[in-house]
């Protein structure tokens, strides 16, 4: 595993896992809409021009979220709608639910 050296890093972690790196953002929600979580993935630390880069390009491989309930959830960069600024953790992303 590999932290980036600055906070202004497009990712949060570096993972190995033992096929290829993946650059890894990490997100946690209390915030529900109705019964499912919801993840806001932009950071408002961040300039509007950075969050404009993670939503459109999707700088990072892999989505990390844990829930006030701690559910993680690890989803795939390509399954996270284009221009996204947030997602709704529904049964769409179930199957991306850890154990």
């Amino acid at each position: 595993m590999s932290l980036p050296l600055i906070d202004a890093q497009d990712y949060d972690l570096i993972v190995d896992n033992l096929v290829c790196l993946n650059k890894v953002q990490v997100k946690t929600t209390n915030h529900k809409e109705g019964k499912h979580y919801q993840v806001n993935l932009v950071n408002g630390s961040h300039s509007s021009r950075k969050n404009i880069k993670l939503n459109t390009e999707k700088v990072y491989d892999v989505l990390f979220v844990l829930t006030g309930a701690d559910e993680v959830f690890v989803i795939p960069k390509q399954e996270i709608e284009h221009l996204k600024t947030s997602i709704t953790l529904s049964d769409k992303y179930s199957k991306y639910k850890v154990s």
